[in-house]
């Protein structure tokens, strides 16, 4: 496949790596029109470009949105970035297959939402990022490039896993623009339906709550998965809701605790909460309530966190939508 001549860009969804786009492309004398939605739109910095002549259409539903399809010509090219709206054929049928998606995993492994979350669960090392063709499914189009990376130990937060991909990424889509613009032939991979897996989206303040039933690495690595950029895992402590940020683990004191032990605050040094758990301990360093303000201080050795099983059910339960508004109540 050739995209053939290019001179627009329409950028559609949000976050860093967009703007960092939009700015490479406007340089290199290239139209760009942004196209976000309400949630994306608070998120994104156009101070970088400030001084460049560009157009942003905010919308709620980029499929019925007549600026938008009046902005598609024969030489625009579509790449989204994390775009909340599902694309349907007829606006994938106006850009003429030059609607491509920028994927932070390998596909059709990892297809959905909440990737570096995911991820820091797994502790995934390996990774890829992924661009490939829109098709009226999700993350279900033909592969047109893709770029094989590792994350190096010290990305341990979602932020960690998100700033180092942004790098790839650059990497990526500078290769893209340099590919069409000599009206490269890109050979088209169809993906495998069979090694197929899917992983929906997050909602922090549901799905973040502590299961103290589990083993010391997997209570870690869900503390992290919900860090920096998010609020922070949520659990209890007397009677209190508390988000907690910063943990590391330990086994110097004991690699077993009896169950009963768990959860149970047995150490306060220079500020760290040192916290039992199964298989070893705990080590916290950011307690707050949902205010954001810190609680550490409050937190006295023989104290408990722990979650109710309500909140763990719920967690389990509930499936989050994400429109172009934010979080589906």
């Amino acid at each position: 496949m050739k995209f053939g001549r290019v001179d627009q860009w329409m950028l559609l969804g949000g976050g860093q790596i967009l703007i960092e786009f939009a700015s490479g492309l406007l340089k290199d004398g290239f139209k760009v029109v942004v196209v976000t939605s309400e949630r994306h739109e608070k998120e994104l910095d156009f101070d970088l470009l400030e001084d460049e002549p560009f157009e942003v259409i905010v919308s709620q539903d980029v499929n019925s949105d007549r600026k938008i399809f009046n902005k598609i010509t024969k030489q625009t090219l579509g790449v989204s970035f994390g775009a909340t709206w599902i694309f349907k054929s007829r606006l994938i049928g106006q850009f003429g297959g030059k609607l491509v998606n920028l994927h932070p995993s390998k596909l059709p492994q990892d297809r959905g939402g909440g990737p570096w979350s995911w991820k820091v669960l797994r502790n995934e090392r390996k990774s890829y990022i992924t661009l490939h063709q829109v098709d009226p499914g999700i993350d279900t189009g033909k592969i047109i490039k893709y770029k094989e990376f590792t994350y190096p130990l010290s990305c341990r937060l979602p932020m960690d896993y998100q700033n180092y991909a942004v790098a790839q990424y650059r990497f990526l889509l500078k290769e893209f623009v340099k590919e069409v613009q000599q009206d490269k032939a890109f050979t088209l991979k169809g993906q495998k339906e069979h090694r197929s897996t899917y992983w929906p989206r997050f909602a922090t303040d549901i799905h973040g709550y502590i299961d103290w039933g589990w083993k010391l690495k997997e209570i870690e690595r869900f503390i992290c998965a919900f860090d920096d950029p998010y609020k922070g895992a949520s659990t209890f402590v007397n009677g209190a809701k508390v988000r907690i940020k910063k943990c590391l683990t330990t086994r110097a004191d004991a690699i077993f605790f009896h169950p009963f032990q768990r959860g149970l605050v047995y150490r306060i040094s220079e500020g760290k909460l040192f916290v039992a758990a199964d298989q070893g301990s705990l080590v916290v360093s950011s307690v707050t309530n949902d205010r954001g303000i810190g609680v550490n201080g409050k937190i006295k050795v023989g104290d408990r966190f722990y979650t109710p099983v309500k909140y763990l059910e719920k967690a389990l339960q509930y499936r989050a939508i994400y429109t172009s508004k934010g979080l589906k109540k």
